[in-house]
């Protein structure tokens, strides 16, 4: 029906980065632009503040892209000629980690953590959503349209870097610094190590973008978290009435909460 109809076009125009916004606009204007603000600076002073190890760090990354690229023919190779329905299927499974599931993911923990007034919870959504932003909404797109690279079998030119593998390990990434628990990290980057492979399966990638994608997000997510460990912000779930009708509201306090990344 054309209600149906309407519902639906709503729901497609809600994207995270509008909620992330109709949350902002529940909190004080000046912490909104606070959290904003410092997000900005460190991305843009990061090559200046960055230490010896974080330098080797990028060096390592750099030269796996490089190596990447050379082995991009015989990466696609072995990739293509393993198949079966049994993978099929995986790769279907996975695919949307590095899609709708990972902002849906950063989502579901930020209003999870408000609910259940549990700070690690709603930071690491907070920082995950942030991280989505930055690097799949920001830096990717831009070097997509930098570089204007061809897709090695279903056409387009935005092949390099892959967004998918930014996402996954941007939320990767995230969820590991917030979680002690190896068990959780490992869970998290396989996840996003299967989104990489699923692109490659269905021949959308080369081997060159997912290293990079998963370069990108890994430090935005690294990023987000540091920066965001210094000063955290925790969600809070309070109903609200009003004689339109009966809802929550979200408001954001400021409190310290470490993260495993801060205390190293």
């Amino acid at each position: 029906s054309d209600s149906d109809a309407a519902t639906r076009s709503v729901r497609l125009v809600l994207t995270p980065a509008a909620v992330f916004l109709l949350l902002v606009s529940c909190t004080t204007a000046r912490r909104a632009g606070e959290l904003a603000a410092a997000d900005v600076a460190a991305l843009v002073t990061a090559p200046a503040r960055a230490e010896p190890r974080q330098w080797q760090r990028a060096a390592l990354a750099a030269g796996a892209a490089g190596a990447a690229f050379a082995l991009d023919d015989e990466a696609r190779a072995l990739v293509l000629r393993n198949d079966g329905r049994a993978l099929d299927n995986i790769a279907r499974a996975v695919e949307p980690f590095g899609g709708r599931y990972s902002e849906r993911t950063a989502l579901a923990l930020l209003a999870a953590g408000a609910i259940r007034d549990d700070p690690r919870m709603t930071s690491a959504g907070a920082d995950g959503l942030m991280t989505w932003l930055i690097a799949s909404k920001g830096i990717t797109p831009l070097l997509k349209s930098t570089f204007h690279r061809d897709r090695p079998g279903n056409g387009g030119n935005d092949a390099f870097p892959s967004n998918h593998a930014t996402a996954a390990f941007g939320m990767a990434t995230v969820i590991a610094s917030h979680y002690e628990r190896r068990w959780i990290g490992l869970t998290a980057y396989a996840i996003a190590s299967g989104v990489a492979w699923s692109r490659m399966y269905g021949d959308d990638h080369w081997f060159s973008d997912v290293v990079a994608g998963a370069a990108i997000g890994t430090a935005t997510g690294r990023l987000v978290v540091a920066t965001h460990g210094r000063v955290r912000s925790r969600w809070r779930l309070k109903p609200l009435v009003t004689r339109d009708g009966a809802g929550v509201a979200l408001y954001l306090d400021s409190s310290i909460i470490r993260t495993k990344s801060s205390n190293r």
